[in-house]
């Protein structure tokens, strides 16, 4: 049985690309980094990074928010109140994450990132 990072060897990078956060990563237990991706919206085409508040319905189109500037999706999942679309390298595509959650520990400033 292969895992997920075998599996998905043939995936581009998300860290560096143009879908991943460049001013901040989630930081998961023992050390592995999370990245909140854009997504693009298929019926409008907007890309934008994705944000619900935990609990059901976090996958349907009314309790998603959707925010363009970096610095807004970083405060928002910072507050600790919502959960962000991420994801770990290798990974084929992104869940939500929520910082203070049971995977995500931290919320992690890249070179002096959004304040």
């Amino acid at each position: 049985m292969t895992n997920n990072y075998e599996r998905a060897s043939h995936l581009p990078p998300i860290e560096g690309s143009d879908r991943a956060a460049k001013t901040f990563y989630l930081l998961g237990a023992g050390g592995i980094k999370l990245f909140a991706v854009r997504m693009k919206d298929l019926k409008t085409g907007r890309i934008a990074f994705r944000l619900a508040l935990p609990g059901k319905g976090s996958n349907t189109r009314k309790n998603v928010i959707e925010v363009e500037d970096e610095a807004t999706a970083y405060r928002m999942a910072a507050s600790r109140d919502y959960q962000i679309r991420a994801q770990r390298e290798g990974d084929r595509g992104p869940g939500y994450y929520r910082v203070g959650g049971r995977i995500v520990k931290d919320i992690v400033l890249v070179d002096g990132g959004p304040h």
